[in-house]
């Protein structure tokens, strides 16, 4: 099961995150953690966004505490630090 919007960043992430010789328990560990943070995202998302079909400005503080968290994590990944 990886088809939809997320299987298809799952399946970039797999093939160039996980050493192609990983173990089906390394592989379904890694999709679950990525599932999770998936989940976890859009749960932020649902639970704190506003209603309406208008963005309000705690909506893209929100969306820009997000952004950083995210690209801070991206960041210390790519200096080996997480």
């Amino acid at each position: 099961m990886t088809g939809g919007l997320i299987g298809a960043k799952w399946t970039r992430y797999c093939a160039s995150s996980i050493a192609p010789d990983a173990d089906a328990r390394r592989i379904s560990e890694s999709r679950r953690a990525f599932y999770a943070g998936a989940v976890a995202l859009l749960d932020l998302m649902v639970t704190n966004f506003s209603d309406g079909d208008t963005e309000t400005p705690s909506d893209i503080r929100l969306v820009e505490k997000l952004d950083r968290e995210l690209r801070d994590f991206v960041a210390s990944v790519r200096r080996g630090e997480a």
